[in-house]
């Protein structure tokens, strides 16, 4: 086989593949692990613990409101609070707006508050992020990977 010339050809593109991994991957997990506490994070950027009962007064009020549910051993939870909740874009466009209230939950540790929640939307793990807003009463759950769009998307779509 090693005369074949598709398989020196795929030897080849392997070879390459694990270059670009190699190179890439440690840059990539290098701004995930410099978030080592996504709840000391969160707090430093205005967002506050679940209260679910004031959900509702919140989109009463106008306000959309971002509820993320998280845990410190959740690398997609990291990876979505570098990429979007702490992209400059988003935080300037969107995350300093009054019109924007953010909650946010640690489950690192067991949280029934946090598991009821996410079990009225029929979702078991996180991440879990979820808009509230004044078109969006009943919420827009998000993929487990939130993109940039689909976050701007379901802003929009709850009324920002």
């Amino acid at each position: 086989y090693r005369n074949n010339a598709s398989f020196k050809m795929a030897f080849n593109i392997i070879i390459i593949i694990n270059i670009i991994c190699a190179y890439y991957i440690p840059l990539s997990n290098k701004k995930l692990n410099e978030i080592e506490n996504l709840q000391d994070l969160n707090k430093s950027n205005g967002w506050i613990n679940l209260e679910e009962d004031v959900i509702n007064d919140f989109v009463n009020k106008g306000k959309i409101l971002i509820v993320d549910i998280s845990a410190e051993w959740c690398l997609t939870c990291k990876l979505n609070h570098v990429t979007v909740f702490q992209d400059k874009d988003i935080i300037q466009n969107y995350i300093s707006d009054e019109k924007l209230e953010l909650m946010y939950i640690d489950i690192t540790s067991e949280n029934n508050k946090a598991i009821e929640f996410m079990k009225k939307y029929n979702r078991r793990g996180v991440p879990f992020t979820i808009v509230f807003g004044p078109n969006a009463k009943m919420g827009i759950v998000l993929n487990e990977v939130v993109t940039k769009q689909a976050f701007i998307n379901a802003l929009k779509e709850a009324g920002f």
